[in-house]
């Protein structure tokens, strides 16, 4: 595909989103480490330059996603139509107000032309937020702590805080590649330091998984209070592996289809 083609292609997937208020998912990377697991958030394609490539997305009404989205910020956008997938690297441009028509305006975040764009490829994981429900709704995960990994098997989430230096922490997105919460600050220079792992109890689930993992980013929110942790699941082998996998897979898939559900219910 020459040049000019690759720049109509992308640009005309835009546009449609654009015209049947379509979503994109955004995702806070950075320009060195554009990882799986920073904040995540799919939001709504209410307008669209096609000469500059400049658009402008409904900005989430979720604050936890919002207070990530500041000027500068570094993020990827997946956009798919029918035909096609693309993944591009941007940055926020800044925040503004949107008219949709003569008497309503919605609030949009703004972003800069693409820095690069290229054909996506379908990943082997998918992220999913959990905290997407209704406003007041109840959290999608009743909870999830972090032990120490050399601790023993926590079979019942009533007892992490048996375990000297439990750290409990706000479910952001799950997938079966890692997971993003949010936590006090003080407690993120306890979890930075070494391996700890995930006690992770899914709605409907007895017993809670119990998964090493590894951070891979902390971004600081609220001036510094609180961090957003981004966490790599570390497998003991494939059998863990592969209970793991289709236990949180069931579930982010089934979280995955109501979020849409709720989204096109919103649109209509």
């Amino acid at each position: 595909m020459s040049t000019t083609a690759y720049e109509h292609a992308w640009r005309s997937t835009f546009g449609t989103l654009r015209d049947r208020n379509g979503a994109v998912e955004v995702t806070c990377v950075s320009e060195t480490c554009q990882d799986e697991l920073g904040p995540i958030c799919r939001m709504r394609v209410v307008a669209f330059d096609p000469s500059s490539g400049g658009f402008s997305l409904e900005r989430p009404n979720r604050s936890e996603f919002g207070r990530s989205m500041v000027p500068g910020r570094v993020v990827r956008v997946l956009a798919s139509d029918e035909t096609q997938r693309w993944e591009m690297i941007t940055r926020v441009a800044g925040h503004g107000e949107h008219a949709l028509n003569a008497t309503q305006q919605v609030s949009v975040i703004l972003m800069s032309p693409p820095l690069r764009v290229e054909a996506a490829q379908r990943r082997d994981y998918y992220r999913v937020s959990m905290l997407d429900g209704d406003p007041g709704s109840q959290p999608l995960i009743p909870a999830v702590a972090f032990v120490p990994a050399d601790a023993p098997t926590v079979l019942a989430t009533d007892a992490v805080d048996l375990f000297p230096g439990a750290i409990r922490a706000v479910v952001v997105n799950l997938g079966a590649g890692g997971i993003g919460v949010e936590a006090h600050a003080a407690d993120t220079q306890s979890l930075q330091p070494g391996r700890y792992r995930c006690v992770l109890r899914l709605p409907a689930i007895d017993q809670p998984l119990n998964i090493d993992v590894s951070t891979v980013r902390v971004d600081a929110l609220d001036n510094g209070t609180h961090c957003y942790i981004g966490m790599r699941f570390e497998y003991h082998d494939d059998a863990h592996r592969g209970l793991a996998e289709k236990t949180i897979c069931r579930f982010s898939a089934q979280v995955q289809r109501e979020q849409l559900k709720r989204f096109r219910s919103r649109n209509l």
